[in-house]
């Protein structure tokens, strides 16, 4: 494939054996390399691709591998919040709604992840980048489960998106939101003082 060619060179670096080595033992930082990369490639299949291609040249265990993937969905649960994030109503609301549902997923997966790392590490797995594409699926067919909560999140953040938005600034004087014609004006004065 053309990312396994093109990543191949990196796994022959000098430094890339303590980096995996690094990584092995950490699986925090292997997530949020996970998000690091997932923000600035703007995509999580092609950071999950990337380092797929990787692993099988740096000797990344699977554990780091899959709080990597984890990083990865969580990071793209970031993308759309921050590409919406001057919008109000519900676009902003349903973003931020699979957003903590993906986050808070891979959060909780995370924390499995840690908990069972023993037994995972006990386990005969495939290879690591196959483990990471498995674990990727899997992560999220699981979050298909949370379907039926995304209306009840989006209708929350909605309401109180739509009552920030309703509310006057506590620095203005009374009175002045019911008149339309004063309040814009002394908006302006506030802000360029």
């Amino acid at each position: 494939s053309i990312i396994r060619t093109s990543v191949a060179p990196i796994g022959a670096l000098d430094g890339t054996t303590p980096i995996a080595g690094y990584l092995n033992r950490d699986p925090v930082t292997a997530a949020l390399l996970g998000i690091a990369l997932t923000l600035l490639m703007h995509s999580s299949v092609a950071a999950l691709l990337t380092a797929v291609a990787f692993v099988d040249h740096a000797g990344i265990m699977p554990i780091p591998a899959l709080a990597f993937v984890l990083g990865c969905n969580f990071g793209s649960a970031l993308l759309p919040v921050w590409l919406l994030r001057s919008e109000n109503g519900k676009s902003r609301s349903v973003a931020l709604a699979v957003a903590a549902l993906r986050c808070g997923a891979a959060t909780v997966f995370f924390l499995a992840l840690i908990g069972v790392a023993d037994l995972i590490g006990a386990v005969d797995l495939p290879s690591t980048g196959t483990s990471m594409l498995a674990g990727h699926i899997g992560f999220n067919l699981a979050l298909l489960l949370l379907t039926p909560l995304l209306p009840l999140v989006t209708k929350a953040l909605t309401d109180r998106l739509s009552g920030d938005a309703d509310r006057v600034p506590e620095s203005l004087p009374a009175g002045l939101a019911e008149d339309m014609g004063l309040i814009l004006p002394a908006m302006k004065r506030k802000l360029s003082n």
